[in-house]
């Protein structure tokens, strides 16, 4: 029997968040530390949209590292829905 997950229940979540240390880089692009519900997230990104980069959409790059077979992984991930991908934008613009 397989749980399913309804989409009421993740409307109602709730996130404490808190963004620590932004600061901007000479691309636009602001790297940022953020606490959400309690755990410490260090070196976010977040990415501004960016026609000369081709970059179509704002995102936040979560912390990576070189594999030893050359590629990139994220060695932190948690999915952002867009509320709190809202509340990240605030938090940073107050930093700021």
């Amino acid at each position: 029997m397989a749980i399913k997950k309804t989409q009421k229940a993740a409307e109602e979540q709730t996130f404490n968040v808190e963004v620590k240390r932004a600061h901007e880089f000479k691309s636009g692009d602001i790297g940022f530390d953020c606490i959400v519900n309690g755990v410490t997230l260090y070196g976010l990104t977040y990415i501004n949209e960016d026609p000369k980069r081709n970059i179509k959409t704002a995102f936040i790059s979560f912390p990576s590292r070189k594999g030893s077979d050359g590629k990139y992984y994220n060695h932190c991930w948690f999915n952002i829905n867009e509320k709190l991908f809202s509340e990240i934008e605030k938090q940073i613009e107050g930093v700021l």
